[in-house]
């Protein structure tokens, strides 16, 4: 067998098996010839070379890993008590907290490690695979190793998204969680009827400045059966109240005692939609005082008259 005649020969074993029929038997039957052409190394050589001259398609290159997300997360499972794999265990809080929320915490925890298992799991077996599959076509296609590792990466690149959509679920639910349990616990209660008197009579005593002292606080906390943080936001709050009332009252008072405008009077002698007193009740000021000085009109009598009897 010549040597172009076989690197011919070979070339169109290659090309031919695009167009058959997906047939197991004539496909292995055709890769063991090529297997066994003293010319396949060479010619595989000759083309990966010209591959790496002249790239045909050149991949974008893949992004960096962005851990700071899930490094976040991270933090937020530690934080609430919960041990991720990979992650420092003495760096996990230890929290004591209800029985139920920490079973429900166990939980989660149990089915985030499943997972995380799972994943790396079947990430070895996918990244084999792809391995193996690439492997098989670089016996008859310029393949090379750099080409395996980076589709070995863009891989792992993919699938750490997986992982990362696990931690983020695990959040959520740590959140709703504590949603339902720990806030349950902090529904303000109201002090006693008796708690509030003795406060409600510190005030009133020291109205002119309801600030009290810290000594005052704790003996008020120990007399009301109650913390000093909240003796400090009674007051803060009472003050508030009693700022806004005597704001409230001043603006009334100052309402009440304004000057009420003079009622407009409407004049059945004038055109409509002018209001004006009528003429008769017109009484211009001073005007006792101006007529005792007019003297009074006398009719007068004629002259040359004479009343006879």
């Amino acid at each position: 067998m010549g040597g172009p005649a076989s690197l011919a020969e070979l070339l169109a074993e290659v090309t031919k098996m695009t167009d058959m029929q997906l047939d197991e038997n004539v496909m292995n039957s055709l890769k063991c010839q090529i297997r066994v052409n003293p010319l396949h190394r060479a010619m595989q050589s000759v083309l990966v070379d010209n591959k790496e001259k002249v790239p045909i398609s050149p991949r974008p290159a893949l992004r960096p890993v962005d851990n700071q997300n899930e490094k976040m997360l991270d933090n937020m499972l530690t934080a609430e008590g919960i041990v991720v794999p990979g992650c420092d265990p003495s760096h996990v809080a230890d929290i004591k907290r209800e029985p139920d929320f920490n079973r429900e915490l166990n939980n989660v925890q149990n089915e985030l490690n499943q997972e995380i298992s799972a994943y790396h799991k079947k990430k070895a077996e996918l990244s084999e695979n792809v391995s193996n599959v690439i492997r098989r076509q670089g016996e008859f296609r310029p393949i090379s190793n750099k080409d395996i590792e980076s589709m070995s990466n863009m891989v792992s690149h993919k699938l750490q998204k997986v992982i990362e959509c696990a931690k983020q679920r695990s959040c959520e639910h740590v959140t709703h969680l504590k949603r339902v349990y720990m806030d349950a616990r902090r529904t303000r209660k109201n002090f006693s009827r008796h708690s509030t008197e003795i406060l409600n009579a510190y005030f009133q005593a020291h109205i002119t400045h309801p600030y009290p002292t810290e000594q005052d606080k704790e003996e008020l906390a120990r007399q009301c059966n109650i913390s000093v943080g909240q003796v400090s936001n009674w007051f803060g709050n009472k003050r508030i109240r009693y700022k806004k009332m005597l704001a409230k009252e001043k603006s009334e008072n100052g309402q009440r005692c304004a000057p009420q405008p003079m009622p407009c009077i409407p004049n059945p002698y004038m055109m409509q939609g002018y209001p004006m007193a009528p003429p008769f009740m017109f009484v211009p000021p001073n005007m006792p005082d101006y007529q005792q000085f007019v003297p009074k009109f006398e009719p007068p009598t004629t002259a040359g008259t004479s009343v006879s009897h």
